[in-house]
């Protein structure tokens, strides 16, 4: 799917652009897009295949039905929450808070 750019129109507020529904439609379309690009590009990677493997160099997988509810183990280590269809990025090690949803699958 191609993104789609929102029309602002000729001048401020003269009704030659997009409305905001309109406008903020092709923003969720795009954003969908992107989340669907990247899942594709992760499932494409070798190091992303495996749902569980013992090689230090490899990122951190964990699949589960729930958010995180526990810090990440290393920063980069990914949690994807099959039952909500998130995505979520270890940003640190301390907090459960530092996993960052960065992006959802339709």
């Amino acid at each position: 799917m191609p993104i789609e750019k929102i029309n602002t129109g000729a001048a401020p507020n003269d009704g030659t652009g997009d409305t905001l529904r309109a406008a903020f439609g092709k923003v969720n379309d795009n954003l969908e897009a992107l989340a669907a690009a990247v899942a594709a590009r992760l499932l494409e990677q070798w190091a992303f295949a495996p749902r569980h493997h013992d090689h230090d160099n490899c990122v951190a997988r964990y699949v589960n039905n729930a958010p995180p509810s526990e810090p990440p183990p290393m920063f980069g280590a990914m949690w994807i929450d099959v039952s909500r269809n998130k995505i979520y990025l270890g940003t640190g090690t301390a907090l459960a808070s530092d996993w960052r949803e960065i992006a959802f699958l339709s």
